[in-house]
């Protein structure tokens, strides 16, 4: 499935198709379609669409950086808006998705996303039941906590329990909301800046990934570390592109070079932060 802007004539639309992989164009068919706003840039006629991991729902942004941007929730299999909200974004974004964070839960029964506010130096954030269309807006605890704009993986951890902030590594329970830094220890343990680290998924159940990279550092240090934040595993040092098995017991890091290397994971033969990191 894709989506896309175009412009027919003096009409400009956002169109959203349906397209097998293994299928030419000619086979694809339109799921929808709704006028967009005219504009020198033609990037913001895209629709920056976030799939659901199934291909269920798309959630997108109307018009991305105009005064009348609002998500929009798609259903795919009807074809359909299910869901609008929020309030306009910020219209000096100039098409980049810097102000925007969309999270899809991996079942596709939620999603959490985030976005700037017009007029204002905060940010709009919300979980989205899909199924009940429930709504909640986060956006008082999530300016509490964050300051900067949000860079989110684009998946919640394997287990459905955090959506993941990648920078600065904080794991994000939307409700009841709460925020938790492994960072913290970690950066203690080793001397590390946690403004240096980046969060990871590991398909390791209550555990996350971590990696830090600074201090003229040519590649990353990877981490496991426990939700809790008691317990650690030092894992390679490998540069490259990481990936973990489905069953949480094996990586692959992907090099420059087309290289490949599998590495085992063991999070049994853990460590415990010294008593002088929280």
């Amino acid at each position: 499935m894709r989506a896309y802007g175009k412009k027919t004539g003096s009409d400009y639309k956002k169109l959203f198709w349906r397209q097998k992989i293994d299928q030419g164009p000619q086979a694809r068919s339109q799921i929808y379609s709704e006028p967009s706003v005219p504009s020198i840039y033609q990037f913001r006629l895209w629709p920056l669409e976030y799939w659901s991991p199934k291909g269920r729902y798309a959630l997108f942004l109307r018009n991305f950086g105009e005064a009348d941007n609002e998500f929009r929730l798609l259903d795919v299999a009807a074809g359909t808006i299910k869901l609008k909200f929020g309030q306009p974004s910020r219209p000096n974004t100039f098409g980049y998705e810097g102000d925007t964070g969309i999270s899809w839960k991996l079942d596709g029964s939620a999603v959490f996303c985030t976005a700037g506010t017009k007029g204002k130096s905060r940010n709009q954030a919300f979980l989205v039941d899909t199924e009940t269309g429930r709504i909640l807006d986060c956006s008082s605890d999530f300016n509490k906590e964050f300051s900067r704009d949000p860079i989110l993986l684009p998946f919640w951890t394997p287990d459905g329990k955090y959506v993941i902030k990648r920078l600065d590594g904080r794991l994000i329970q939307p409700h009841p909301w709460k925020v938790i830094n492994p960072a913290v220890p970690l950066a203690k343990q080793f001397g590390y800046g946690d403004d240096h680290m980046q969060m990871f998924a590991l398909n390791i159940p209550n555990w996350v990934g971590l990696g830090w990279a600074g201090n003229g550092q040519t590649s990353m240090v990877r981490f496991a570390v426990d939700y809790k934040s008691q317990k650690f595993v030092k894992l390679f040092k490998d540069p490259g592109f990481f990936a973990c098995s489905s069953d949480g017991k094996n990586a692959a890091v992907i090099y420059r070079s087309k290289k490949v290397k599998l590495r085992k994971l063991d999070v049994t033969n853990f460590k415990t932060f010294t008593s002088n990191a929280p």
